[in-house]
């Protein structure tokens, strides 16, 4: 997403983010995918562009997971030092086909909780329009 003007704003763009980070989630698994990498490009306002990308230990189509995966990588690997920013995009890489997941015994009923969530917002979103349903911090 290219804005109309430079933003600097930490929660304007935090909120930018928020939105691309569940439109990418949704993406995933409406097409029954998870990812395993996440990537973060962004432009300053004197057109340098970076990237950068976190590989996650588990592959997900999680709104949340997204969103933190994309926060992450805004705040601690992006090197602002509060220079604002024209252009920022999140996207996934490291695709798998949905399928059962292996893990961990004590994870299991909060991703199983995250899941039923993700599936309740898309299925809101679809009926009522994208703007309808956002989940919260």
């Amino acid at each position: 997403m290219t804005f109309a003007r430079d933003i600097g704003v930490e929660e304007e763009l935090e909120r930018h983010l928020d939105a691309m980070a569940g439109e990418v989630a949704e993406r995933l698994r409406s097409e029954g995918l998870r990812a395993r990498t996440l990537q973060l490009k962004a432009r300053f306002p004197d057109f340098t562009t970076v990237t950068r990308a976190l590989s996650l230990d588990e592959a997900t189509s999680s709104t949340l997971e997204v969103r933190r995966a994309a926060r992450i990588l805004l705040e601690k690997h992006l090197e602002r030092e509060g220079r604002p920013l024209r252009l920022l995009g999140v996207s996934a890489s490291g695709l798998e086909k949905e399928g059962p997941r292996q893990g961990s015994l004590f994870d299991q009923p909060r991703a199983e909780k995250n899941d039923k969530l993700d599936r309740l917002v898309d299925a809101l979103q679809e009926k009522y329009g994208s703007k309808a349903l956002r989940l919260g911090d």
